[in-house]
């Protein structure tokens, strides 16, 4: 992850609430640190309630399973 934000710049942002609490983009954060950046962009998630926090996290995690790789044209394409 680190090496891909070193190349690609930090394309996909951390999702977290105003209190610190991460809601996504643990692996992402870790990666900024280890290459010791001060700040990451993050996106905030305060409207969300636990229960749909808890979803988020799912949805978040399983979502690059919904796709399959298109060799032609090098990119995902949805099922």
């Amino acid at each position: 992850m680190a090496a891909a934000i070193q190349e690609f710049g930090f394309r996909i942002p951390c999702v977290a609430q105003s209190d610190g609490r991460l809601v996504d983009g643990h692996l992402r954060l870790k990666a900024a640190r280890k290459l010791g950046l001060d700040t990451v962009p993050v996106i905030l998630a305060d409207d969300l309630t636990p229960t749909q926090i808890k979803a988020f996290r799912l949805l978040a995690n399983r979502s690059a399973t919904w796709a399959e790789w298109d060799d032609e044209s090098a990119a995902p394409r949805t099922r």
